[in-house]
């Protein structure tokens, strides 16, 4: 997946921040945790790009305003506590409509997402 952000986003800027060392880290942890029979959570592996509107500790969250540009949270919101305690991979942070308040996905201030079936059309939602 980390492949494919590199490859395709710089077109699509679907991502603001990707989290490649984070997400490379766990993927490393999961497999230490397998290849010993250590139980892992429900989400193993799975692969997660979470709203730039939702905290993850140390991590930016922009809200897609420059307003909140330099913002890093001081805290995780508790959805993204249950996603790492079953340890899903965070990719990274996705870019939105300014403080959700969009429906096309063309509202950011930092850039607009592509659609990337057809580059004609919206992506479409707050949180494209």
């Amino acid at each position: 997946f980390l492949d494919r952000i590199d490859h395709l986003d710089t077109e699509i800027k679907s991502f603001l921040t990707v989290f490649k060392e984070d997400a490379l880290n766990k993927a490393k942890e999961l497999d230490r945790k397998k290849s010993s029979n250590v139980p892992v959570g429900s989400l193993a592996a799975v692969p997660v790009g979470v709203k730039d509107m939702i905290h993850i500790k140390g991590k930016r969250t922009t809200c897609g305003s420059l307003l909140l540009e330099n913002y890093i949270a001081p805290f995780s919101a508790t959805a993204i506590e249950h996603i790492k305690q079953e340890d899903a991979i965070l990719l990274g942070k996705v870019n939105l409509d300014e403080f959700g308040m969009g429906t096309l996905g063309e509202h950011s201030a930092f850039c607009q997402t592509v659609n990337p079936w057809n580059k004609n059309h919206f992506p479409g939602g707050s949180s494209s």
